[in-house]
């Protein structure tokens, strides 16, 4: 969903996994995700994410 919007926005991005030693269930998943962005879009893209969860 997050991805989508970066999309939308034309905010690049990238997705990495994180290993990490302590299992923990994240929107049904196993795995920890990292998305980054330029820190030229830093700020539109937290704009953007927390005008999405009011």
């Amino acid at each position: 969903m997050i991805e989508d919007i970066l999309k939308e926005n034309e905010i690049p991005y990238v997705v990495e996994t994180c290993d990490d030693v302590t299992p923990r269930a994240i929107f049904g998943s196993s795995a920890l995700m990292v998305i980054k962005v330029p820190e030229e879009f830093l700020e539109e893209a937290k704009r953007i994410l927390e005008e999405m969860r009011e």
